[in-house]
């Protein structure tokens, strides 16, 4: 048994080949890059989706020459990225990814519409503009006979499987960042939905990612090199797949460490206003594949960009950044970082906050910098932490993955700050694994994605919390709550 896997992300579009017990057994890569322009409304981040299109068939078809295995299943993952098309499927405009911020002041105008507190009961979230409802606003206002002719919206990942299969259907992390999806009740919110300017029947059918969501078409097949009628999994977006590659359902927080950070953790039930800490919208609840429940999370502001932005700044090198960390003791000389390039996201939720740092004095190098970054970053995830203990308590480890994972030093600042020991799989392509899991479930009636899992993650690594640094970053972190909360006062009056 084997699967053959894409994943689509901002730098590269992957096809791999998966053995059915997780082993990844070939690779082929094509670059890419989202087409980024600038201006007074905000940063356009796009992908043509013709042009992603042309490169997924050229990934699958290069990997096929490599490696003639046998496929049992395809899967896709991609970069959350959302594809407005007519009646026809022909796509109106490029796809809206993520980066795209030309729809942020949509986005508080939508939640004062709705209510922060009902918004974030409803949908699980706080409104932002990378979500898609604060994006349809701002088409409507924007181009508004563009936006009379949207008829289908869809992830770019969804629009890939349609061409696949002829299947027209989405899973469940597109429809949670729609901001019009409830994942109390699974159903896209006729209210928020009419205040996006749309009906709830341009969403596609909402399904789970590792169902099947057809078979290839006969008339790509020969093209691809696959057999015609080979099951197709619906599939997800490349950061909720690469949670599933590393065990996100077994308990465990999972954290995938890149640009942001992201950490969720699985919980039972919806947190109640009783459970979150004080009335806090600080967790964002996405809904969870296969078996029920939730994710309970959220994804930061700028982390790994973070520090690799001011190490640019200080004319110091990527490769140097590893043996500065090093040097510099912990608590980087009483520097505090603001690494939110773009603003501050989970666990709080303010985009006014840029980036600086306080306490710099002349004695201060790069290093401490770069230091101050890396803490700042955990002290983050130590709040998002706090706000998911009371709603899931059980932690033994934290499991890592990604780019930003690669840094012994950095993983180690992180354990420290957190209290939490770290364990980052040996399969570092968590995409692809995750893909990988979903196409053996599609096809196998007696596997679950918990039990995968459990069977093919294996922990190469593990960095326990130093507690004699306990009391350092205590302070370190109060210093840097602080520093956050006179900001937001600042911008509030």
């Amino acid at each position: 048994m084997a699967f053959l896997v894409v994943d689509y992300g901002s730098s590269s579009c992957r096809a791999a080949t998966v053995s059915g017990n997780g082993h990844l057994l070939s690779m082929s890569r094509v670059p890419v890059a989202l087409t980024i322009t600038g201006d007074r409304t905000g940063q356009a981040a796009t992908v043509d989706v013709e042009r992603a299109w042309s490169v997924v068939c050229r990934a699958i078809t290069e990997q096929r020459r490599v490696c003639r295995e046998p496929i049992d299943a395809v899967a896709v993952a991609a970069v959350m990225a959302f594809v407005c098309s007519d009646g026809a499927f022909e796509p109106l405009l490029p796809a809206l990814t993520y980066a795209d911020t030309r729809s942020a002041g949509y986005a508080t105008e939508l939640e004062s519409l709705i209510g922060r507190e009902h918004a974030w009961r409803v949908t699980g979230r706080r409104c932002r503009g990378d979500l898609l409802a604060p994006r349809l606003r701002w088409l409507r206002a924007s181009y508004p006979d563009l936006f009379s002719r949207i008829q289908h919206v869809m992830g770019l990942k969804d629009e890939f499987v349609r061409r696949l299969t002829g299947v027209l259907c989405t899973d469940y992390a597109h429809a949670d960042y729609t901001f019009c999806f409830s994942p109390a009740t699974h159903r896209f919110d006729a209210d928020i939905c009419e205040l996006a300017g749309v009906s709830r029947n341009v969403f596609a059918p909402v399904r789970s990612a590792e169902e099947r969501a057809g078979a290839l078409v006969p008339r790509l097949a020969a093209r691809l090199g696959l057999e015609a009628g080979t099951p197709v999994a619906v599939g997800s977006t490349d950061g909720t797949t690469a949670m599933y590659g590393c065990g996100v359902l077994n308990g465990d927080p999972v954290m995938v460490c890149g640009t942001t950070d992201t950490l969720m953790q699985k919980v039972d039930r919806l947190p109640s206003a009783e459970s979150r800490q004080a009335g806090s919208l600080a967790l964002t609840i996405n809904t969870a594949m296969q078996g029920g429940g939730y994710l309970a999370g959220g994804a930061t502001g700028t982390s790994g960009s973070a520090l690799l932005r001011t190490a640019e700044l200080t004319g110091t090198d990527a490769d140097r950044i590893e043996s500065l960390l090093q040097k510099v003791p912990p608590g980087a000389n009483g520097v505090v970082a603001l690494p939110g390039f773009t603003g501050e996201r989970a666990p709080y939720w303010d985009s006014s906050i840029s980036a600086g740092f306080v306490g710099l004095t002349m004695e201060h190098q790069p290093g401490h910098l770069l230091r101050a970054v890396a803490e700042s970053a955990a002290y983050r995830l130590r709040r998002l932490l706090a706000e998911l203990a009371p709603v899931a308590p059980r932690r033994t480890q934290l499991v890592i993955a990604g780019g930003g994972a690669q840094s012994p030093v950095h993983n180690q600042i992180r354990a420290d700050i957190l209290g939490v020991p770290l364990a980052r799989p040996r399969q570092i392509e968590s995409t692809i694994i995750g893909s990988a899991m979903y196409c053996r479930v599609a096809v196998d009636e007696g596997a679950t994605l918990s039990k995968l899992g459990q069977d093919w993650i294996d922990i190469a690594d593990r960095w326990q919390p130093d507690t004699t640094q306990a009391g350092v970053y205590a302070a370190g972190f109060a210093r840097f709550e602080r520093v956050l909360g006179l900001l937001s006062e600042k911008e509030a009056r």
